[in-house]
């Protein structure tokens, strides 16, 4: 699935990230602690832990290799609701996903129900678990839909 990018809407994020926003790389990642890394030539790199269940870690999450290295990567899905998880984001309808984010709603054809189910077996977070089922729902899948 790719995320083509829509409309110059801009990007709302809650009060306290919206500097940090700009300032850093961030992973999310397992553990308790945050960490950070100061790289002279690239920045800021934040690395932030977030509740999710034992052994769902790698979840939409995929093993990439570019120019020798070797690292992971979250899928569109995953990156977006790690979002979600780590800002506190409430459900704002599909018109914050679209505007805000400036993903096009075509990005999420190819989504289905297990991707959904999936997901909300990874987070600990309600709110995260309610995110994924009003956009199940905004996306007219059904709960059996793959």
């Amino acid at each position: 699935m790719s995320w083509p990018m829509s409309g110059d809407a801009p990007l709302r994020i809650p009060s306290p990230w919206r500097n940090a926003w700009y300032q850093a790389v961030t992973s999310v990642v397992p553990g308790r602690k945050r960490k950070e890394h100061r790289v002279e030539r690239f920045g800021l790199f934040t690395y932030r832990p977030l509740a999710v269940q034992p052994g769902s870690f790698l979840e939409q999450v995929q093993r990439v290799s570019a120019d020798g290295q070797v690292f992971l990567l979250a899928r569109p899905l995953r990156a977006l609701m790690d979002l979600v998880c780590l800002m506190k984001i409430e459900w704002q309808g599909m018109g914050w996903i679209e505007q805000s984010l400036r993903v096009d709603r075509d990005a999420f054809n190819d989504v289905t129900g297990a991707d959904l189910r999936a997901l909300s077996n990874v987070y600990k977070h309600q709110r995260v678990r309610e995110f994924l089922q009003e956009l199940q729902r905004a996306l007219g899948l059904e709960p059996g839909d793959e």
